[in-house]
């Protein structure tokens, strides 16, 4: 699963200009739209909900805990 263009743990990727030279270089096609706005998107584990209830954010961004609970439930 690929979540965004930058490296795990590394910075917001928001021009081509911040992406790693790898992450470019392994790309057929890069389309510049100039810097793009807003804030990186939250990434859950819901693996093991359906069958445990269990989830876990393993990036936190744009949508708070709160939220995601209400939701979950």
């Amino acid at each position: 699963m690929q979540s965004s263009a930058n490296l795990s743990g590394g910075a917001e990727a928001r021009r081509i200009s911040d992406l790693p030279a790898g992450v470019r270089e392994g790309a057929d096609l890069l389309i510049d739209g100039g810097e793009l706005p807003g804030v990186a998107s939250t990434v859950l584990d819901l693996y093991d909900y359906q069958r445990t209830g269990s989830w876990s954010i393993l990036r936190e961004g744009a949508m708070a805990r709160e939220q995601i609970e209400l939701a979950l439930r």
